[in-house]
């Protein structure tokens, strides 16, 4: 596949390196590979031997967390920056990551058909995100669900003010509006939409704070259910499935 004219907001080398030392982002990425895992038992009903696809995995350390937590499945992922292509050679027998552009993806994966499609932290690097959702829900087996995870609108603004976005440009914000539309539009059923990763709690990686995705995510279940500080949520995500 000849890749499409190089699309501006790729993460590189840098920020894969910063993941390695940076507590906050090491937490980030385990807490989106989560909420992937929970939707696959939650609307799935198994967590073993599937075919997952992902979008933009970079260096692939989001995708060694769903293959720990979904033994015996195939994960493929694509991405387009060549040396995080590279850094993700061998990293687990059941994880393939190919270079390609999530626009256009390559014919060897645009012909198959997957039980889950993730794309966790990168419809917002997108111009037309709507139009990626629509493509890769071809991509779904019939009953096969769709899980897709951006920032929330207002905290990216606050994040972009605070200069805490070193490493990215997003080329556009995803409210929770946005996000059902583009699934509607893609034909797919929203069987979900949830806010993750409350801000106190999050906030604690960056004073270095360990915190677990398990307990994170438990946090949030709550906060959700007593609506206390509902706005304090940094990321949103939505779970749509294919027509079985």
């Amino acid at each position: 596949m000849e890749l499409l004219n190089r699309p501006t907001g790729l993460l590189g080398v840098d920020y894969a390196e910063a993941q390695q030392r940076e507590l906050k982002l090491k937490f980030r990425l385990r807490v989106r590979a989560r909420i992937v895992v929970e939707s696959v038992a939650k609307y799935l009903g198994r967590t073993e031997e599937l075919h997952l696809l992902d979008l933009g995995s970079a260096d692939g350390k989001a995708l060694c967390e769903m293959s720990r937590l979904l033994p015996r499945s195939e994960i493929l992922g694509i991405e387009y920056t060549p040396e995080l292509v590279e850094l993700a050679a061998g990293l687990s027998p059941n994880i393939r990551i190919l270079r390609g552009d999530i626009r256009d993806l390559p014919v060897e994966v645009a012909a198959r058909q997957f039980d889950v499609v993730s794309a966790l932290a990168v419809l917002e690097h997108l111009e037309s995100p709507a139009e990626v959702v629509g493509k890769v829900s071809q991509n779904l087996k019939p009953g096969g669900i769709f899980v897709a995870s951006v920032p929330v609108p207002r905290w990216e603004r606050a994040a972009q003010r605070l200069g805490l976005r070193r490493w990215d440009v997003h080329h556009c914000t995803l409210d929770r509006e946005r996000m059902v539309a583009a699934v509607n539009a893609a034909g797919l059923h929203l069987l979900e939409y949830r806010k993750f990763m409350w801000a106190p709690v999050a906030g604690l990686t960056y004073l270095r704070i360990p915190v677990s995705p398990a307990f994170s995510l438990g946090i949030d279940r709550v906060i959700s259910l007593l609506r206390i500080a509902n706005g304090m949520f940094v990321n949103h995500a939505v779970i749509a499935r294919k027509a079985a």
